[in-house]
């Protein structure tokens, strides 16, 4: 099943393997959570972009874990404009986001750790994945590679942060 983030009407298939059905937002959760914690659906995750609607989703009483981009220096995370690759300057609103998700009972999996990729200092990437680790509120991360090597690193980082407590 492909999730249902539009606000509009879509063709999409429903979570008990049925024919496509023209569904709503409110129809496709209300239809989700007669499956939450079963085998076919163990939790609500919800990635959304931009702080509007970050904001939303905060809000929500549907989401059970957030994917959510965050790195110290602000790299394509959230902000108030609606462009994903929009380089941050303010981390805090993020972290603010973070901490009410956190309040909530949330689960949060940070993502962007290295800008995109975009980090080719390695000073900039050591002082991302330790703020990361470093978050309370941040209970795993998804860190993308584009090479052996880099996998390599970027295990020894996230050892030495987690070591460093």
């Amino acid at each position: 099943m492909k999730p249902h983030t539009s606000s509009h009407a879509a063709e999409r298939s429903s979570p008990d393997g049925g024919a496509a059905h023209n569904t709503t937002r409110r129809e496709f959760l209300e239809r989700t959570a007669a499956f939450a914690g079963t085998a076919l659906l163990s939790a609500h995750l919800l990635a959304a972009a931009e702080s509007p609607r970050v904001r939303t989703a905060v809000a929500s009483d549907w989401p059970e874990v957030h994917l959510v981009r965050v790195n110290p220096q602000a790299s394509h995370v959230d902000g108030p404009e609606e462009r994903w690759n929009k380089s941050g300057d303010n981390i805090v609103p993020v972290v603010e986001q973070l901490q009410a998700m956190h309040a909530k009972g949330r689960g949060v999996i940070g993502m962007k750790l290295v800008g995109n990729g975009d980090f080719q200092n390695p000073a900039d990437r050591e002082r991302a994945v330790r703020f990361a680790m470093a978050r309370p509120e941040i209970a795993a991360v998804v860190v993308g590679f584009k090479s052996a090597k880099e996998i390599d690193e970027a295990i020894q980082r996230i050892d030495r942060a987690l070591a460093a407590g």
